[in-house]
């Protein structure tokens, strides 16, 4: 809970009556978003050189991909699907 000074006191606010800062919001899920595809695409790169190098994988192959988005406090849970092409 936050304190604001009110009639020369600090009294707390309701968190209904805090005001979101929208720019805050989007800066802080850009970068969120930022490190997972950052982070994403090095354990895929990982993963195919290492299954190219197992012989799992050819240099050609469409391999099905699927990410899960949630955030716990809001209720979300989206799941995104494509593919990943080898050539």
């Amino acid at each position: 809970m936050r304190l604001v000074s009110r009639f020369g006191r600090l009294a707390p606010v309701p968190a209904k009556e805090i005001e979101m800062d929208e720019e805050a919001l989007q800066q802080s899920i850009r970068k969120f978003l930022r490190t997972v595809g950052v982070r994403s695409q090095q354990e895929i790169e990982k993963a195919v050189a290492q299954a190219r190098a197992d012989g799992r994988i050819g240099d050609d192959d469409v391999l099905p991909a699927t990410i899960t988005l949630e955030v716990a406090g809001l209720k979300l849970h989206v799941t995104f699907d494509g593919e990943i092409r080898l050539a």
